[in-house]
């Protein structure tokens, strides 16, 4: 092919015309075309933050995915977690049993591809009885005790919760009596930093014996926000003295960030006036991460009467808000979940065999199932067996 003298196309033109060329082509191997460096893009994962946490040991943590960078496939670490913890990059899920436990401190979360991105949060793990039958805050343990201080309005104390992301429920305190008076007490109440009555410890009232630790405790728990105020308030017998232990000011010992306020005070009129800052309280607070799960209901067992059953377990390990159970009749399927109060459970209206399930609940969050099959009074779950027989020969 060419072009005419003049420029133009001219392959219809007489051949003298023509001037012609070749346009000869050299191949590089693939290797050596370069295209241009493009830079990764710094991962970020924009406004995501990781809430604080706090765990039990011996209970498994429901997973936690963390969050994803806003764009791009990096590489997620999360390194030197606590004893029987671990995390799955490939899919963001921190996720594992607690073997022991590890006081609250910093774990950092990295996407890396190219440049990094981090993200901080706080992580503790107390040890099983800290919230059941333990405590999480307490300053029983030390300090110079005296005995003379008498109260005769409602005194109350301070203590400030931990860090965990969904608050915490609080099962029990103990308190130090004084061993040089005889106390005289109505009740023993958490109320919130404005004074509202968040409930009502269950324990001994009235005249009590002198000296020793007292003990209150709340079935279900009482709901606590996460690093919040809260006041211990003990109320008294009318004008009655309040004779309690009292050590010097000092640190705690608690779990997971949390502490105990300096100095006694009295509350009159949701009024809350300092009465000494030289002396705290000798006291403890028992609490549970308020989305941990309880432990299963365990040993189930139904005692018959007539048209019904009565259920009974064990307290489960960890902190159970309330219970839920279902039933199934005979071989159909299981009914609705309905609520229901500690053991013992009474279920009425049954006909016949049926199979329950039991479970507890901390919160919202739900513990594993027991399960049992039991009949009324008078009536049983037998199992039908049908019983094939195949002979060979003749029946002799």
């Amino acid at each position: 092919y060419g072009f005419c003298n003049d420029g133009n196309d001219c392959k219809n033109d007489d051949m003298k015309t023509r001037t012609r060329f070749k346009v000869l082509a050299w191949l590089l191997p693939a290797a050596a075309v370069l295209a241009p460096a493009v830079a990764s893009a710094q991962p970020s994962f924009g406004a995501e933050t990781i809430a604080n946490r706090t765990y039990v040991v011996g209970h498994a943590l429901i997973p936690l995915t963390l969050p994803a960078v806003v764009s791009g496939s990096p590489t997620y670490s999360l390194p030197n977690l606590p004893a029987g913890l671990s995390f799955t990059a490939a899919s963001r899920v921190l996720s594992g049993t607690p073997s022991a436990s590890a006081t609250v401190a910093a774990y950092t979360y990295t996407a890396t591809s190219g440049g990094s991105a981090s993200l901080t949060f706080r992580l503790a793990v107390i040890p099983a009885n800290a919230g059941s039958d333990g405590f999480i805050v307490s300053n029983l343990g030390g300090g110079t005790r005296i005995d003379s201080l008498l109260f005769v309005s409602n005194l109350t104390t301070g203590f400030v919760t931990g860090a965990n992301a969904n608050g915490y429920t609080m099962t029990g305190a103990v308190i130090r009596v004084a061993a040089s008076s005889r106390n005289n007490l109505r009740s023993v109440s958490i109320y919130s930093d404005d004074i509202s009555l968040l409930g009502t410890l269950d324990g001994p009232t009235g005249l009590l014996p002198a000296g020793g630790h007292l003990t209150y405790t709340s079935a279900r728990g009482i709901p606590l926000a996460t690093s919040t105020t809260y006041w211990l308030v003990i109320a008294s017998e009318g004008n009655r003295n309040l004779g309690f232990g009292l050590i010097f000011s000092e640190s705690p010992t608690s779990f997971d960030g949390w502490d105990i306020s300096r100095g006694v005070y009295v509350i009159s009129n949701n009024q809350i006036t300092i009465q000494t800052n030289n002396w705290d309280l000798h006291f403890s607070i028992s609490a549970f991460p308020a989305d941990v799960p309880p432990g299963v209901p365990a040993s189930l067992a139904a005692s018959p009467f007539s048209g019904g059953v009565s259920l009974t377990w064990t307290t489960p390990t960890g902190i159970a808000t309330t219970y839920q159970y279902r039933q199934r009749p005979g071989g159909g399927t299981y009914e609705n979940w309905i609520g229901a109060g500690p053991s013992p459970l009474v279920v009425s209206g049954l006909t016949g065999c049926t199979t329950f399930q039991v479970r507890a609940l901390n919160g919202t969050i739900l513990g594993p199932m027991s399960e049992i099959s039991a009949a009324p009074l008078g009536m049983s779950c037998s199992i039908n067996l049908r019983l094939r027989v195949f002979l060979e020969g003749p029946l002799r």
